[in-house]
């Protein structure tokens, strides 16, 4: 959960802001290693040149991730970007308008859709950069994943998606900004050293503040203070019943 969930928990359910304690999710961060065999291998499997600049995004093909702008973008940084390789992993209702999509903006030679992979750590290895393009998100797996394994990451500002990437960390453009999103991918794809500074400080985020043990040493954290609160409770309650039995006897 991130704090616009919890916002929303304020706003709409009516809960004060003291009772709502943000745990985000965690991931096993060692799980997440960039390796140069794997990248070899994976882009070799693709397809993919060595040089080319290649962009995962990891999402179902459903409207709410809104694929339509992420191939917009490409297509804008085409110019500028001539190696650019978009990779659709998932699969869903919108992958007919998505191919419709692809062919109008003549993407069949950058763009390949692989539909649901259970392998998703491994293609990682291989990506320059991770894209994700929702009209509404909470904090994604995904988007943490990459961090871990020091991939930059370009998204929508929406929902919780402040909360994880910082501008050390990625870029944020407005939903739907298709140009936005496009300049990202060409400042990106320009420079490794900056990927690189993007990719360090987002592994390190990721172990900071989204570990799997970090999220279980919170909820243990939270817990121990609700159950500490419940006993106190329990203690000012009985009070009054022991001092009349005390003094009845």
């Amino acid at each position: 959960m991130g704090r616009s969930v919890k916002q929303a928990l304020i706003d709409n359910e009516g809960f004060g802001s003291e009772r709502i304690e943000v745990i985000p999710n965690g991931i096993d961060v060692e799980r997440f290693q960039p390796s140069e065999t794997d990248r070899q291998s994976v882009r070799a499997e693709l397809g993919i040149e060595p040089d080319d600049y290649l962009v995962l995004m990891v999402a179902r093909l459903d409207p709410i991730k809104d694929h339509i702008t992420a191939l917009k973008a490409v297509a804008a940084a085409c110019n500028q970007v001539p190696s650019i390789k978009l990779i659709l992993v998932g699969d869903g209702p919108e992958r007919q308008r998505i191919e419709s999509t692809i062919h109008e903006l003549q993407l069949e030679s950058r763009v390949h859709l692989l539909g649901t992979r259970h392998d998703v750590p491994r293609l990682l290895t291989a990506a320059d950069t991770l894209l994700l393009t929702s009209l509404s998100e909470g904090i994604p797996l995904t988007v943490i994943e990459a961090m871990a394994t020091r991939i930059p990451i370009i998204g929508t500002n929406v929902g919780s998606m402040a909360d994880v990437l910082t501008e050390d960390v990625g870029r944020l453009a407005q939903a739907q900004d298709h140009l936005k999103l496009s300049e990202y991918l060409i400042q990106l794809a320009q420079s490794e050293s900056l990927r690189q500074t993007l990719g360090i400080a987002g592994r390190q985020r990721a172990a900071a503040e989204f570990s799997e043990t970090g999220m279980a040493d919170r909820y243990a954290h939270l817990f121990k203070n609700v159950l500490g609160l419940n006993n106190q409770m329990q203690e000012t309650n009985a009070t009054p019943l022991t001092r009349l039995t005390n003094a009845s006897s």
